[in-house]
């Protein structure tokens, strides 16, 4: 396991979440703490943090939906970053979906990000799909999925 304690959190932890957010996506991507309190308060969607004394250091958001779920945000704040933040979030997540009788989970990551990429790999996570221009400067992005039965 990545050794970073993980706590589930839920909409009251919104503003939190946005501050981190903000400091990991460019102008214009980060998500804002309404918006993060709205989809945690949506059935099946789910979110854990690596909590430390001076803040956040991570967080994962992921949505279950029947048998299958779907990583919709992950971060690491920059001074974190390397560290088994992101591993531990991973693993964590992981267990509580596969708890849920979740069969496989899903995620899109840049096609450029290797960091990223390589991290899911690690994770178990193989490419399985493409999507062309997916992101809003025109990047495209890599599907990539786990299977639980496979992992952990």
């Amino acid at each position: 396991m990545g050794g970073w304690p993980v706590d589930a959190v839920g909409p009251e932890a919104a503003r939190r979440l946005s501050h981190l957010h903000e400091a990991c996506f460019p102008q214009g991507e980060a998500w804002s703490a309404p918006n993060m309190r709205n989809l945690l308060a949506m059935p099946g969607c789910c979110a854990w943090v690596v909590a430390t004394d001076d803040g956040l250091a991570g967080m994962v958001i992921a949505r279950k939906a029947l048998d299958e779920a779907e990583i919709l945000t992950i971060c690491v704040a920059p001074d974190y970053r390397r560290r088994g933040v992101a591993q531990s979030l991973i693993e964590r997540m992981s267990e509580s979906m596969k708890c849920a009788k979740v069969e496989r989970i899903f995620l899109e990551v840049r096609a450029d990000n290797a960091a990223a990429r390589s991290l899911y790999a690690a994770a178990g996570y193989n490419r399985c799909g493409f999507r062309a221009n997916y992101y809003s400067d025109g990047g495209n992005a890599i599907v990539m999925c786990a299977n639980l039965s496979d992992s952990l």
